[in-house]
């Protein structure tokens, strides 16, 4: 996968290819963040608000990044990019109302309100854009926040909280909403199905309880009189308990939920009034009073001790306004005027004094009147509040907080195009976690995806929400080392030991035994007491498909040498009986052996002793072939059923249609009804299934046509010949009613009173045919002449396709100036461009298979589609030269000398898979000598389309320029037809010719002209032509005309009997000369349909000829519908068809596939699907491939060395090629075995199970220059200096599944002494690509590339051996590479 890197302005920096730890998570309420790791070749210079678009999302960087420098030519980067969750933290919330930028202040309004405030900062600090809008905002009561200096994240947590119940804070593409994050088709997903694994984590921060203490409020409210200090639950109630016996006690203690809940009235302003006074220093301030006529007790009364009454106003100017957070204003009540004065303050630092200006009361406001004693009755109203709202509270809040984990299984997501997005609904299924119901609908609340295999997603689902902890964008790897170092300084992790009941986590360890306890052992016999599940499998001994050994994989699949199974052997699922399912090899108590099956194929001999099969009964004059049937034996009452017993055993299952139709005499009877359950060897039917004249007896003869449930059994055979005067074989499948609707899915005979809206109205299938859903056949097509049209069939992966390329090509030619027109020939003639995109690592190419790694891009290409060849176009053209085009048409030249463009016509058939612009046009057209015209030039928007469609379009042309069509989109097509013919004239062409096939369409030009008249030389009979053949051959009883020319029966008999031999002259005669010994040269036989008048004829013809050099041959030509030959078939004694179908042959030649099960190839005998040398395994067959001018040779076999050796080798490979095939180094190579072994834990590429190495040598180089790198392949280095000082060899890089690599380090020195040479460590990569550094272990002590770049370094003296091991360790069961190590095995070190 590529990504591209873009900067502010959308230009492209970079294209990258992430590595396999890249990932995109994002949460609800939590962080949206894109972690990008790969190695590029460039230094790339990363900037603030860089980003990249990943899954439908854009990711900024929120900071200058500077990359890690390997080398020149390599850097490595680890980016962190932040989603528009992320982001918008570095948003203030600033109100701008007057044009002011204003962080602190205070709103009342309705959510949404709130919400399109945020909306504008996040538009403003995203460079004053337009794009995010508002989504879903739950709420409309009023909410007061004070904004002091909030960021846009947190002002949306904060409203969500306000808003109550499940509201949450998230955002869908460029949409805010605040509502629970559950959207989308709900998708069932569990274990096996989408996951790989699911695990519950109860972790969660979210909140959980089982018994909540709700606490009231304690305003408005007078211990002494209510007897609490606080409002208490109806009953005095101090706690409610849910789910206790399943969870235990889970307390929980909430108050600011209820809080807003006391006795309380909701009073309304009636009149306002003012007065203006004046304060201690002469000011003039304004005192409002306000009165509520609705108010039916005083106030005074009801006063609380060193309490001042308050009001806080709901609506109107001067809702959220006040003092404190609770936005009241004290009031004084007056008993006479039963009217509030409202005590002014100044909460602002001018003289702006409250109320006053236009934030005063007005009538209609609403209010609430708090800090006294209410009335009686408003407590008991209190209480009822308080109760509903601690059950909402509990319905709101109560939740199983378990968090549910799981992978994705890619292929599953892909084949079922998942998508698995933040919120998304699932139905998550496991019996294991919800036992009762199976499943719980919920939703995803976080997502962590691979970038370079986005189908590969973990996934958390739950109904409650972890805090969404949003991370740090400053991580600092250092500081978590050194978090890391100071928590493991100075202590060991515990000891389990066996007998502990410790749970094991990631900071404690196993002892030795309890490992030995908990592990099950390589190197001695031992036993697990739970279940092991191997994901990828378990092969027995050393396994060699098909020869030795035994494997089972992790889908299930086997191989074995023998089975032995004592007892029973089964599918998965088995149930006896006729209807049953499965099958089952069983011993039975009797001790015999019993197989029950479906189907069974015998290729030889099978014994039977005994047969049983069920009878076939018919109805109504038909045969029906089904899975049930029966004859009835008695019928009973139960209960609103019929009971029916059958006289053979029931084969009838609940939901089958049971159907009887008999006729005798005059009666008829006929039913059709559902069987509602099988019970004691018989059926229940509804007995309103029945009608009265028609019910069930003893005697009926019942068939099964149809089941309303079981597909299975939806499916029946009808035969029929004398219902209605039509025979027939129908096919019926998916009769799920009592009706065959849209059932028949073949017919073989009759097909008169078939409608399918397939063929059209004039032309509906009738007479005796085939009409079938499918059809595969195979052989001769004739037409009723007797001629064969050749229609050739190709069947390609089960699908049939007619070979009718050639005549599209010839159609389009004919009637086009494009050359190539249908693409037959591939992109000859044409021309286009493509896009590729090769991955780098470095400076160089990446190779698999052998190939440079590449990314297909825009292109234009021919393929197959839907059984077509068509070119497929993807944001590209394609175009044709002019100098390529097949014609130019002729020109009309004007009396003024010039010329005038004509119009044409374009016509293709398309299908396009991405919607797009196609543009039509010729290019470089010049108009010297024409009259002034618009040449060709359409553009179009072509929509997505589900098939094939037929375009046209039209303009000017003058017969210069080059053509060209391009698209934008994704789009097929196929017979581009560039003509002067309107479009509608070629598509009725198109149409008639192509639903023939070619041979059909030439004898069809051969013998008909324009009009559809026979051609005169035609050899077509007439009907016309056929009757005047009659007249003049035959008499009009029938009877041959005297010298007609024609041999009949009778006659030919006559003339056997005459005297042939002697008196030819009277045979002449008699026959009028029309019977010659040359003129005899055929049997012939001819019959004519009445409906059609096409004579159909059989013939046998001997003749004599002469060859191309004009010697006399001889002839026999045999011509019928069906030539039946009997006995053995032989030529020239050297081919024979034998009675039973063999073929007997001297030698052949065959074209195409040959399929042999069985016999004998050179000294191999075909057995199962392979090839072995004899049954008896006593033979020495071999395969040998050898090429001896090149020197090569390679064979196995039971031996490949000759006799005359005195030695047995059953493999040799030899390359003694003396041509330079490649040079490295001036040096040819030739291998004559390559070997390799990758990708698992362990990797053995040659195992010698015994014996030893002849004439076994290592790979040898020698160097000159003072630092070489060792090539993983070289056994043997050896510097060669004249100066002899300062040498360095740098061991050889190596891969993970690199293991026993050995080295041989030397100096090679001209002269006497004690020469060193220092010795550098080189790097290993573990699977995922990732580099770690190797170390060099000699005695004690560890040389790394830290100390040897310190100076520490380790040399070697004359000559020392080096032996690479690398170091797994276990993590989650899989084998992981921390370092390689090279240990000293040989020579002088220091």
């Amino acid at each position: 996968m590529v990504q591209t890197i873009y900067d502010k302005t959308g230009y492209a920096k970079a294209e990258i290819a992430p590595d396999d730890s890249s990932t995109q998570v994002k949460e609800v309420q939590g962080d949206n963040i894109l972690t990008l790791s790969f190695t590029h070749y460039a230094n790339i210079a990363l900037d603030v608000n860089d980003y990249t678009d990943f899954e439908g999302e854009r990711y900024w960087l929120m900071e200058k990044y500077a990359p890690k420098q390997n080398n020149e030519t390599e850097w490595v980067y680890d980016l962190k990019l932040y989603g528009i969750e992320s982001i918008i933290k570095r948003f203030l919330v600033l109100e701008t109302t007057d044009g002011n930028t204003e962080p602190v202040f205070t709103l009342t309004a309705p959510p949404r309100d709130h919400v399109k405030m945020i909306v504008k900062c996040i538009n403003n600090g995203l460079d004053h854009t337009t794009d995010w809008k508002i989504g879903q905002v739950d709420g409309t009561d009023n909410i007061v926040i004070d904004y002091d200096g909030k960021y846009c994240d947190e002002a949306l947590k904060e409203i969500a909280e306000k808003v109550g119940g499940k509201a949450e804070w998230w955002i869908e593409g460029q949409t805010v909403n605040i509502c629970r994050c559950e959207h989308g088709e709900e998708l069932a997903i569990g274990y096996g199905n989408g996951l790989t694994e699911l695990e519950r984590d109860t972790s969660n921060t979210a909140k959980f309880y089982t018994r909540l203490f709700p606490i009231g409020s304690t305003r408005n409210i007078d211990p002494e009189k209510y007897g609490h200090n606080r409002l208490m639950l109806p009953g005095g109630l101090k706690y409610i308990e849910l789910h206790t016996e399943e969870y235990g006690i889970y307390d929980h203690y909430e108050q600011d939920a209820f809080s807003d809940i006391y006795p309380r009235r909701l009073g309304i302003v009636s009149s306002v009034r003012s007065e203006t006074k004046t304060d201690d220093d002469g000011n003039p301030f304004i005192i409002y009073y306000f009165k509520d006529d609705t108010l039916n007790f005083d106030p005074n009364e009801y006063e609380l001790a060193n309490e001042v009454k308050r009001v806080s106003f709901q609506d109107g100017e001067l809702a959220g306004l006040g003092t404190d957070d609770d936005h009241y204003f004290e009031v004084n009540f007056d008993s006479k005027t039963r009217e509030f004065e409202i005590i002014t303050i100044w909460p602002y630092d001018d003289d702006t004094q409250l109320p006053g200006g236009n934030l005063v009361p007005k009538e209609g406001n609403h209010y609430i009147l708090w800090n006294i004693r209410m009335p009686d009755e408003y407590y008991t109203l209190a209480e009822e509040e308080f109760r509903t709202a601690v059950d909402q509270y509990n319905a709101e809040h109560w939740q199983d907080i378990s968090i549910y984990k799981g992978k994705t299984d890619h292929v599953w997501v892909e084949h079922n195009n998942a998508d698995l997005f933040v919120g998304r609904r699932v139905r998550l299924e496991s019996e294991k976690f919800f036992p009762d119901t199976g499943y719980r609908s919920s939703r995803i609340t976080k997502v962590t995806r691979k970038v370079v295999l986005p189908s590969q997603v973990d996934l958390e689902i739950s109904d409650a929400l972890q805090s969404g902890t949003l991370q740090q964008v400053n991580d600092s790897l250092a500081n978590i080392k050194n978090y890391t170092r100071e928590r493991t300084s100075g202590s060991l992790p515990d000891i389990i030991r066996t007998w502990d009941n410790t749970q094991p986590t990631d900071t404690n360890l196993f002892s030795a035994r309890r490992s030995q306890r908990e592990f099950i052992c390589k190197n001695k016999v031992d036993r697990a007491k739970k279940k092991i599940i191997f994901d990828e499998g378990i092969d027995l001994g050393d396994f060699s498909e098909g020869l030795a050994g035994g494997s089972f994989d992790g889908k299930g699949n086997g191989e074995l040498l023998t089975l032995v199974v004592r007892q029973l052997l089964r599918s998965a699922k088995f149930v006896e009986g006729f209807n049953g399912e499965g099958w089952q090899l069983w011993i039975d108590e009797d001790g015999l052996s019993n197989l029950t099956v479906d189907k069974l194929t015998v290729r030889q001999i099978m014994t039977i002793f005994e047969l049983l099969i069920n009878k076939i009964r018919s109805v109504g004059g038909q045969i029906c072939v089904s899975a049930a049937n029966g004859k009835i034996k008695s019928v009973s009452e139960e209960d609103g059923f019929y009971f029916i017993k059958f006289e053979q055993e029931n084969t009838f299952a609940s939901g089958d249609l049971m159907r009887c139709q008999t006729f005798t005499g005059s009666k008829l009877k006929s039913y059709w009804v559902e069987v509602g359950g099988v019970q004691n060897d018989g059926i229940l039917v509804a007995k309103n299934e029945f009608t009265e004249s028609q019910q069930p007896e003893e005697g009926d003869e019942c068939v099964l046509m149809g089941n309303t449930k079981d597909a299975k059994r939806q499916n029946l055979i009808l035969i029929s010949a004398t219902e209605d005067g039509q025979p027939r074989i129908d096919v019926m499948d998916g009769v799920n009613g009592k009706s065959f609707s849209n059932a028949l899915r073949a017919r073989l005979g009759n097909l008169d009173g078939i409608k399918d809206d397939w063929f059209p109205s004039d032309n509906q299938p009738h007479g005796n045919g085939l009409y079938s859903d499918n059809a595969y056949l195979r052989g001769t097509f004739l037409l009723v002449t007797g001629e064969d049209i050749k229609t050739k069939f190709e069947i390609t992966e089960g699908k049939i396709e007619s070979a009718v390329e050639g005549l599209r090509q010839d159609f389009a030619s004919d009637r086009g100036y494009l050359n190539n027109p249908s693409f037959a020939d591939g992109m000859a003639k044409w021309a286009t461009e493509n896009e590729t995109v090769f991955f780098l690592a470095g400076n160089r190419w990446i190779w698999t298979n052998g190939k440079a790694l590449s990314k297909r891009g825009n292109s234009a290409s021919v393929c197959k589609d839907l059984g077509r060849t068509v070119v497929r176009i993807r944001n590209k053209y394609i175009s044709q030269k002019n100098a390529n085009l097949q014609s130019i048409p002729p020109m009309t030249t004007k009396e003024d000398g010039t010329k005038e463009a004509i119009p044409v016509f374009l016509t293709f058939f398309y299908r396009c898979a991405k919607a797009g612009k196609l543009t039509v046009e010729f290019e470089n057209v010049d108009k010297t000598g024409f009259e002034n015209f618009n040449s060709m030039h359409v553009e179009e928007d072509i929509a997505k389309t589900e098939g094939y469609k037929q375009y046209s379009c039209n303009g000017l042309w003058n017969g210069t320029g080059d053509f060209k069509l391009g698209f934008t989109g994704d789009i097929y097509l196929y017979m581009l037809i560039l003509s002067t013919d309107r479009v509608e004239s070629l598509a009725y062409k198109y149409k008639t010719l192509f639903e023939q096939s070619e041979k059909l369409v030439r004898i069809a030009a051969q013998n008909f002209d324009k009009d559809g008249n026979v051609l005169e030389e035609s050899d077509i009979i007439t009907n016309s032509k056929y009757n005047e053949l009659i007249s003049q051959r035959f008499n009009e009883d029938g009877s041959l005309k005297n010298q007609a020319g024609l041999v009949t029966s009778a006659n030919f008999q006559g003339w056997l009997e005459s005297d042939y031999a002697s008196n030819m002259k009277k045979l002449n005669e008699n026959f009028g000369n029309y019977v010659s010994i040359e003129s005899f040269a055929g049997l012939f036989a001819t019959a004519v349909e009445e409906n059609t008048n096409i004579v159909k004829k059989a013939d046998i013809s001997a003749f004599v000829t002469k060859d191309e050099n004009g010697n006399l041959e001889s002839g026999v030509h045999i011509s019928a519908d069906n030539i039946k030959l009997e006995g053995i078939v032989t030529a020239n004694e050297n081919f024979k068809i034998l009675e039973d179908g063999s073929i007997v042959a001297k030698s052949g030649t065959f074209e195409g596939l040959v399929n042999a099960t069985s016999g004998c190839i050179g000294g191999f005998t075909i057995e199962g699907n392979g090839l072995t040398n004899d049954k008896n395994f006593d033979g020495d067959a071999y395969i040998i491939l050898r090429n001896d001018s090149q020197g090569a040779f390679a064979g196995i076999g039971g031996n490949l060395l000759p006799a005359s050796s005195g030695l047995r080798a059953v493999a040799r490979f030899q390359n003694e090629n003396k041509n330079r095939w490649f040079e490295y180094d001036n040096l040819g190579q030739n291998y004559a075995m390559v070997l390799s072994a990758k990708n698992a834990d362990r990797n053995i590429a040659l195992s010698i199970m015994g014996g030893c190495i002849e004439g076994f040598a290592l790979k040898t180089n020698i160097v000159s220059t003072t630092d070489y790198k060792l090539d993983r392949n070289e056994g043997v280095v050896a510097i060669y200096n004249e100066t002899l000082y300062d040498m360095t060899f740098i061991l050889p890089d190596m891969e993970w599944y690199d293991e026993g690599h050995q080295v041989t380090l030397a100096v090679a020195a001209m002269s006497a002494g004690y020469y060193s040479f220092a010795i550098k460590p080189g790097y290993c990569y573990d699977k995922s690509g990732k580099k770690h550094e190797t170390f060099i272990h000699w005695k004690t002590k560890n040389y790394t590339l830290d100390s040897f770049t310190n100076g520490d370094k380790l040399y070697g003296y004359d000559t020392i051996t080096l032996m690479y091991v690398p170091r797994w360790q276990i993590v989650n069961n899989n084998a992981v590479l921390q370092k390689g190590m090279w240990i000293v095995t040989g020579g002088n070190a220091q």
